[in-house]
């Protein structure tokens, strides 16, 4: 999985090992004027979770049916979000850890619905 940085769209795609093609899994910006540009993002079983460098937000998407929501904002340039495996008393599918460009760490914790 990877996102597209200079895509207008916010493209999140796919790569196979068997067809390394790119396949698109979600366009974030159906709009310009939407423009996220996309940074890093974490797999964590069936969702991915991206960084929105220029919106400032962490965005889950479900990597079989590209279905997303927005799960942070507000954050100033988020560059890598990470899930902890093996770190203190995290639990890689409820936290999360996003970086910023300004070197700030933040810590999210997801809340089931």
């Amino acid at each position: 999985y990877a996102t597209r940085l200079g895509d207008p769209k916010s493209s999140v795609v796919a790569f196979g090992l068997d067809n390394p093609a790119p396949r698109t899994v979600a366009e974030l910006s159906p709009w310009v004027v939407n423009w996220k540009g996309l940074d890093d993002l974490a797999v964590v079983g069936d969702n991915l979770y991206v960084a929105g460098f220029i919106s400032g937000e962490v965005i889950r998407v479900n990597k079989r049916t590209g279905a997303n929501c927005l799960v942070a904002n507000g954050i100033i340039t988020p560059t890598s979000v990470r899930a902890p495996v093996g770190f203190g008393d995290t639990d890689p599918t409820r936290d999360l850890f996003i970086t910023a460009a300004d070197g700030a760490i933040h810590r999210l914790t997801l809340t089931p619905r």
